[in-house]
């Protein structure tokens, strides 16, 4: 009977240890987002956003726009309603000098995660992931006058 009850132990453990990593594997799903940055309907460069369990990533780059010519990109609600933006990079800020890709005629080149310390007073993580998959988070370079675009869910 012991010899029952320790092989009966045995598969109910081999069982478990291999359903509870694959269980675990479907949680770790990333999200990818993408846009497409325009001015006046005229592609720019893309952006991408990627969610994971860590912290999420971004990476911006412009084709349209060489010679050091973004010198601010931001990430804002499309209609304006936070208080701020999450600055991604500005030249002489705090926030970091944007980077440029001079071997692509000094077109922008900006890679990264997004963390707590970049939102502003009154703008959560919640509140950025509602706007990011609610298809409301926009990218603003220079203000918006060197290009704009809005997430969208791609897988």
């Amino acid at each position: 009977m012991e010899r029952y009850k320790r092989g009966v132990i045995f598969w109910v453990l081999l069982i478990t240890s291999i359903a509870l990593p694959v269980s675990a594997q479907k949680a770790i799903k990333k999200q990818l987002y993408g846009t497409n940055i325009a001015v006046n309907g005229t592609g720019v460069g893309t952006a991408t956003i990627v969610l994971s369990q860590s912290s999420p990533t971004y990476m911006v780059r412009t084709y349209g726009q060489p010679n050091h010519v973004v010198t601010r990109v931001a990430l804002q609600r499309n209609d304006g309603s936070w208080p701020g933006e999450i600055v991604l990079c500005e030249n002489g800020t705090s926030a970091g000098d944007c980077t440029y890709d001079d071997s692509n005629g000094g077109n922008l080149d900006i890679e990264g995660a997004i963390v707590a310390p970049m939102f502003p007073a009154g703008v959560t993580g919640g509140d950025f992931l509602n706007a990011l998959q609610g298809g409301t988070l926009s990218i603003q370079l220079n203000y918006g006058a060197a290009g704009t675009g809005v997430f969208v869910r791609y897988m």
